[in-house]
């Protein structure tokens, strides 16, 4: 955390580094890890029952939550994939899922 407060005050900016893996042009996940570091718990446990063709009411009944909320997290989990899609979200989780 000191880090990130003397180069936002060197650099006027700090990015996370699992946010830099998309600054930098690397939002080629290649390993779960990576998937993991990205992601929440909850964001990972939504993209996989999206990645089994969930909707989001039943997603939301699943996991004990509001609609709401699983919008809010699939909301999330596209940004940090860098795609526009849930579809999208799914291959680059199927791609991934394959490699554990």
């Amino acid at each position: 955390m000191i880090d990130a407060i003397f180069k936002a005050f060197n650099e006027g900016t700090y990015f996370s580094q699992s946010l830099g893996l998309f600054i930098n042009g690397d939002s080629d996940f290649k390993t779960p890890e990576v998937l993991e570091e990205i992601l929440t718990v909850k964001e990972l446990e939504v993209l996989e029952l999206i990645s089994k063709g969930f909707r989001n009411k039943e997603i939301a009944e699943f996991l004990g939550i509001k609609v709401r909320t699983v919008e809010f997290h699939v909301s999330n989990i596209l940004p940090k994939l860098g795609v526009r899609k849930r579809f999208e979200a799914v291959l680059k989780w199927a791609d991934v899922s394959k490699e554990k």
